[in-house]
């Protein structure tokens, strides 16, 4: 009988492993959606991003933060956004570009930087609104 324990101990360590029953406790991760890219901006880029991002302002990423115009600040950023190489999108590169009219963007110093990932990650999963 003791020559079967092992066996039996082998079997639920490997029901486990292969996912008969969880073995991590880790949350699962949250879809990225348009609502947080753009809290991301609001929190990253401050007033700045308000002032230099409004409807008057020359350059053609255009948000504006009030409620109500979520639709219009997605469809906004989506001009900005390449959906066949993500890490490409000018949403991503221009934050850490020289020519930033903001200055350099912290998070966006390159693709595996923490913003730029989850923006790439996001435009990656199709860049949904919702």
């Amino acid at each position: 009988m003791k020559q079967g324990y092992p066996l039996k101990a082998s079997l639920i360590l490997a029901a486990g492993v292969l996912g008969g029953c969880p073995m991590s406790t880790d949350p699962e991760p949250t879809e990225v959606v348009w609502k947080d890219i753009q809290a991301d901006m609001v929190v990253h880029c401050g007033a700045a991003m308000v002032m230099c991002h409004s409807a008057t302002a020359a350059n053609s990423l255009k948000i504006n933060t009030a409620p109500g115009n979520e639709m219009a600040n997605y469809q906004s950023a989506k001009a900005h956004i390449n959906l066949s190489a993500p890490e490409m999108s000018r949403l991503v590169t221009y934050p850490n570009n020289a020519m930033h009219g903001g200055g350099k963007i912290t998070g966006f110093e390159s693709p595996t930087a923490p913003l730029a990932k989850k923006w790439i990650d996001w435009i990656r999963a199709g860049a949904k609104f919702q």
